[in-house]
């Protein structure tokens, strides 16, 4: 959690929690509470939908990262902030910890199916489209969301859906100019 959520839950300023933690910093090694790095920080502002929470407070400041605090960070914290509030909150906050783990354990397997299927549905039509395209590779990479194609290392085109997709549906297909663009994505 956010020390900025983990303020506002104890009905603290982010900055006394923040302080109580430097006081005591021998409880909390790195796996109970970590500083986030200005990479992470712009990585998690990307990934939320509504920064203004983000943006209305003092991360604007590269000098002021958020700290995050892991469930033992959220326990030590209970020992260290004192008001009845505080209290209550911790109890709450490591009853949903367990709560949390008791899903994700009750559903592991189903996960684990589910991220099988997915993996064998890639494989499907990766296979069914070199069926089709012979003298064509498909390259898989996490770096990016969207797909394109390469010809002959020289000709890049961003496609906007699915290899499954092409010539069932319609979307649009762009050709990149850029040749550092495509040598970058190229070489990835």
């Amino acid at each position: 959690m956010l020390d900025s959520d983990v303020a506002m839950l104890y009905h603290y300023e982010t900055k006394n929690v923040n302080n109580a933690v430097k006081r005591n910093i021998d409880r909390f090694p790195e796996r109970f509470c970590f500083q986030l790095t200005e990479e992470e920080l712009e990585i998690m502002r990307s990934q939320i939908v509504t920064t203004s929470k983000l943006e209305d407070n003092k991360y604007r400041s590269k000098k002021y990262l958020p700290y995050v605090f892991t469930e033992q960070g959220i326990a030590m914290l209970s020992g260290i902030l004192k008001s009845e509030v505080a209290v209550q909150v911790s109890i709450k906050i490591m009853d949903a910890f367990v709560e949390m783990r008791k899903f994700i354990s009750i559903n592991k397997r189903l996960f684990e199916k589910v991220i099988s299927i997915k993996t064998n549905i890639q494989n499907i039509d990766i296979q069914k489209f070199n069926k089709e395209y012979p003298i064509l590779k498909v390259a898989r990479t996490n770096k990016f969301h969207d797909r394109f194609i390469v010809i002959d290392n020289k000709e890049m085109y961003h496609l906007g859906a699915s290899i499954k997709d092409l010539g069932k549906k319609c979307f649009g297909i762009n050709k990149i100019e850029d040749m550092k663009t495509i040598e970058k994505i190229i070489n990835l």
